[in-house]
């Protein structure tokens, strides 16, 4: 039995990433460039090295292969580190323990 041809428009619909309009693709380029910048400042205050070390890989190591679509959800995942590192997680089992006596204390 004969294989089939597809049909143009069913083959170019599964072939051919969805194209995005350059004003998103430059959002998404200034969000990750944003994104550098404060991981670098939170990093300089000394905020939680975990978080933001991992921010860091995934705006530069895996960024690098990601598809446009892949990219935004690679931003999503580093905002939400950036926004527990700015929360002040504790960068040490003493702050931890700082911490938790504070508040048996009071």
């Amino acid at each position: 039995m004969a294989k089939r041809a597809m049909p143009l428009f069913v083959r170019n619909a599964r072939t051919q990433p969805r194209k995005r309009s350059t004003h998103a693709i430059n959002a998404i380029i200034v969000r990750r460039r944003q994104l550098v910048e404060e991981v670098v400042s939170l990093r300089e205050i000394g905020r939680e090295p975990t978080f933001l070390a991992n921010a860091q890989q995934l705006l530069t190591r895996w960024w690098i292969g990601a598809s446009w679509s892949a990219r935004e959800d690679l931003l999503k995942t580093a905002e939400w580190l950036v926004r527990l590192s700015r929360r002040g997680a504790p960068n040490s089992q003493s702050e931890c323990e700082a911490r938790l006596y504070a508040n048996l204390d009071g």
